[in-house]
């Protein structure tokens, strides 16, 4: 940062691009599905409905508020004017995150507001006498320390880019001059400095936190009155990472919007709305082909351009012949059938069962229809629309795989459980046991915390240590709600915790420990772990 100022270039941080283009696309849906046009500049910009829904934690997929610390202190504050999320945006970071629990207090009058002099009402009225912007820093010394516009910025460049050395020196001018200008005593001075330093770790300027908080906001409303266009949105721009989705898809159950399996007759390349007579709103969303694994954008192009140019699939004999298998290959179509994409033309285990000869068959049939051998009489000419192009394409009749197997497979091509859990009885259990969900984790409250959390164990990686060679492990816990961390679990715990097939994958556990932040991401050192 430094250094590309120090040779005269401009540094831009360009942030928000994807809430950005999910409110696009959302808009978009709106207009497509209900024939509504959105003006986000004509929003009203003090809903009801839309603040509610903040206060009551409804956050996900929200612009910066969506992570469990500002989620519970939004529900604290039940925020009911924009200036409050602005606020809150900009107290939500190092340093002056200390001042939230004070601005909620005074907020509600449980604290009574107070200034520490009286020209700064002229300033902080908004925020009840709390500093909360870069810009409350610089009229505070305007005001009272005798600052004018020209001296003023380098206070402001000394604080917004951490500067150690010349923020010592500008202690010493606002000391000084409150003394001068204000008649302050040196005590009093140094206890408006002290309002300061928290902004030396962190602090917005005003622009930037109304910036965020209109964004912020315009997500919220959209989510609120359209939330299954909203929540189709943020699907599709996820679907690259299941994390996120899996994370929506438990939003959409809160919700009560139902997400669809998905159908190779409906699912487009990202997720869509339909209609659906058993959904509330009375649509659901379609599930995306895109989200599902080993399906690339040739195979995608190639089962849309097909089911253009006809009617929908009838069977898995009919969709291998008119799609191309060089696109559509057997991973795909295996991947298509085990992600139940392909449930309509008969039970999975038939259509494993008879992949490989149906493949072979419509190999057959495309080389037959190239050389022109299929004839030009009507009675010659092949029906690549009918049920079973050939009495070889016939499905035998096998009995359906175990519900539990089915459900593995979900897991394994959409990347988690769409429609049930497998051990769905076993999870709901799971709030008897532990302090917090893991999705309520925050780096910023729960480091060094000990805490007891449970899921899913959907990963494990077992290691030997170097210096004793004693074995311990690295496992990913995955909640009821699709959030995710990783346990380390070190040789004691390992070891010290009775039977060691707690350690296995798909197995329940409910493990306590204390919160760690590894590389910038959340992990749980294990101390003590147990079955339900």
């Amino acid at each position: 940062m430094h250094a590309c100022e120090n040779v005269g270039l401009v540094k831009f941080d360009i942030l928000g691009i994807r809430n950005l283009s999910i409110l696009g696309s959302a808009i978009e849906l709106i207009a497509k599905t209900r024939d509504v046009q959105i003006n986000l500049a004509k929003i009203p910009l003090d809903d009801e409905a839309t603040f509610k829904m903040l206060a009551d934690g409804g956050t996900m997929g929200t612009f910066q508020l969506g992570g469990s610390g500002m989620t519970r202190w939004l529900k604290e504050l039940r925020p009911n004017r924009l200036e409050d999320i602005m606020v809150m945006i900009a107290l939500f970071r190092p340093g002056p995150m200390n001042n939230i629990q004070e601005f909620i207090a005074r907020k509600h009058g449980k604290v009574p507001v107070k200034y520490l002099h009286p020209k700064m009402e002229r300033f902080l009225d908004k925020s009840y006498g709390i500093l909360v912007y870069q810009d409350d820093i610089l009229f505070m010394a305007l005001e009272l320390a005798g600052y004018d516009w020209s001296t003023v910025d380098a206070l402001r460049q000394a604080i917004g880019k951490k500067k150690p050395k010349e923020m010592a020196e500008q202690h010493e001018i606002f000391v000084a001059g409150c003394q001068k200008f204000s008649g302050m005593t040196k005590e009093e001075a140094e206890q408006l400095w002290d309002l300061t330093v928290p902004f030396q770790g962190y602090g917005f300027n005003k622009a930037h936190a109304a910036s965020y908080g209109i964004v912020s906001y315009q997500t919220s409303y959209i989510k609120t009155h359209y939330p299954v266009e909203y929540m189709c949105a943020l699907l599709t721009a996820e679907s690259g990472d299941t994390d996120k989705i899996a994370e929506a898809i438990s939003e959409c159950r809160r919700m009560k919007i139902i997400v669809l399996t998905p159908d190779i007759n409906k699912s487009g390349v990202g997720f869509t709305i339909e209609d659906n007579k058993d959904s509330l709103q009375g649509r659901a969303i379609r599930f995306g082909l895109s989200a599902i694994k080993n399906i690339g954008t040739a195979a995608i192009e190639s089962i849309l351009k097909a089911r253009s140019s006809g009617s929908e699939f009838k069977s898995l004999s009919a969709f291998s012949a008119r799609v191309d298998l060089q696109k559509v290959n057997r991973k795909a179509l295996e991947s298509l059938i085990k992600a139940g994409a392909m449930d309509k033309f008969g039970n999975r285990a038939s259509m494993l069962a008879a992949l490989d000869k149906i493949i072979a068959e419509s190999h057959k049939l495309a080389k037959q229809v190239s050389s022109g051998q299929t004839g030009f009489f009507d009675n010659d000419v092949i029906d690549l629309d009918a049920s079973d192009i050939t009495p070889g394409f016939d499905l035998p009749n096998l009995p359906e795989m175990p519900r539990e197997e089915l459900l593995l497979f979900e897991f394994e091509y959409l990347g988690f459980y769409l429609s049930e859990h497998p051990m769905q009885k076993k999870l709901e259990k799971l709030s008897d046991y532990i302090t917090h969900d893991i999705s309520q984790l925050d780096p910023e409250e729960h480091v060094g915390k000990t805490v007891t959390v449970g899921g899913i164990i959907v990963s494990m990686r077992k290691v030997f240590t170097k210096k004793n060679n004693e074995e311990m492990a690295f496992i990913t816990l995955q909640g009821v709600d699709g959030a995710k961390v990783e346990c380390v679990v070190f040789p004691r715990a390992f070891e010290n915790n009775g039977n060691k097939e707690y350690w296995t994958i798909n197995n329940i556990a409910i493990v306590s420990g204390k919160i760690d932040n590894r590389e910038e991401k959340l992990s749980l050192v294990v101390d003590r772990v147990k079955e339900i």
